[in-house]
């Protein structure tokens, strides 16, 4: 793919990983040491779908946050969406990110309140944490990519005669200056052609949300589009 492109990757849930230094009341962990856990804890997750090894990814973004790093903070609750406590260890690393003024933490706490939260009470709070992030460039573009997942997924429908599995197909797309989308096609298959259909259908219906000017000239997206019975 070309420099010159302007590309948003949305490969998973949360898009964006936030970069804040790592301070202690103890001193300064070396940025070296740092920095080795951070790229060994990006091998264990890059896959697309899940950690290849969580584990080991949670002790190396643990350590990260033990010596208060933001971004150990942040790459810890990634991972805790794939624990299967409802959420609430993720909420619990976002909130201290967020706590600390990370914008990204914040726009993926108003994103979990969006998607996650039937409580009328919550709507204040997720209101707060979208404001915070809409302080800064780097929540901006994190709201984009989130809001635009959220209108694509609105439009998922899971076509009817497939085998009632799941499935999560990543689609590439040109977004038109009218927040439509065009020229999509499949970057990656789910593995079942009629998912892969219904996952770029979503997308050339959806109605996408307006660019920042941070992100002025984007065009070229890639974004994952999971489909499961569940969704209707």
């Amino acid at each position: 793919m070309a420099a010159s492109k302007h590309v948003i990757p949305v490969l998973s849930l949360f898009a964006a990983i936030g970069l804040a230094g790592c301070a202690t009341p103890g001193g300064m962990q070396p940025m070296g040491a740092r920095a080795a856990h951070s790229a060994a804890g990006d091998v264990y997750a890059s896959d697309d779908a899940a950690p290849s090894d969580i584990y080991h990814s949670w002790y190396l973004f643990n350590e990260l946050a033990h010596y208060g790093s933001v971004e150990g903070e942040l790459r810890i609750a990634d991972l805790a969406r794939w624990d299967r406590d409802e959420y609430r260890s993720a909420y619990y690393w976002y909130r201290k990110a967020a706590a600390n003024g990370d914008p990204i933490a914040a726009a993926n706490l108003w994103y979990m309140y969006e998607t996650r939260s039937t409580r009328p009470e919550d709507n204040q709070e997720a209101l707060g944490y979208y404001q915070l992030a809409a302080d800064s460039e780097a929540g901006k573009r994190q709201l984009f990519a989130l809001e635009t997942k959220l209108a694509i997924d609105s439009e998922r429908h899971y076509p009817a005669g497939v085998s009632q599995q799941p499935g999560t197909a990543i689609i590439e797309f040109e977004r038109t200056p009218d927040g439509k989308a065009s020229d999509v096609k499949v970057y990656r298959t789910s593995g079942n052609a009629d998912l892969d259909q219904a996952a770029v259908q979503a997308v050339q219906a959806a109605s996408l949300p307006a660019l920042p000017p941070a992100l002025d000239g984007l065009h070229h997206c890639i974004i994952s589009v999971r489909m499961s019975p569940d969704i209707g």
